[in-house]
């Protein structure tokens, strides 16, 4: 099993561990700080974890409010 597979089947099992696992990579990057969406963009493009974004974009949408995101 490759890592994007691993963390997408772990993030499908536990989709709000996964924001919260953002929430803190986040926290700790504050030189230059980046967001959760920012966060999810170089997961997908340094380690093909497209799924996870799937999963977690309209999660963190839906987090904020945004019904056109959800």
């Amino acid at each position: 099993m490759y890592p994007h597979q691993f963390a997408a089947n772990t993030v499908s099992a536990h989709p709000h561990a996964g924001v919260h696992a953002l929430r803190e990579m986040s926290n700790r990057r504050t030189n230059p700080p980046q967001t959760l969406e920012q966060i999810l963009e170089l997961l997908v493009i340094r380690h093909k974890m497209t799924e996870v974004a799937e999963i977690l974009l309209p999660l963190l949408a839906e987090m904020r409010g945004d019904p056109a995101e959800a």
